[in-house]
């Protein structure tokens, strides 16, 4: 069996930003209340922008994973699990 995953998919980053292109159906990250559209700005507790792409990586793989994301001009956090 696989490793579990988010069910993320990402756009790329942009000015600091990590955009969410979609989100699997039944997926952790539709559970903890991801959309596409949304902008992670913050990894658990730690700016986007101050992480290198390992970082990233290694953030997304641990569970739980808190999310700041701005939403239509609005920050929100949101917290992912795994399982």
């Amino acid at each position: 069996m696989g490793k579990k995953r988010y069910g993320i998919r990402l756009r790329g980053s942009l000015d600091g930003e990590l955009q969410v292109a979609g989100v699997d159906p039944g997926s952790p990250a539709e559970a903890g209340g991801l959309r596409a559209g949304d902008l992670i700005v913050a990894l658990n507790g730690e700016p986007v922008e101050q992480l290198d792409s390992g970082e990233r990586m290694n953030a997304l793989r641990g569970s739980p994973l808190q999310l700041s994301v701005k939403r239509d001009g609005q920050l929100q956090d949101l917290t992912l699990r795994l399982d």
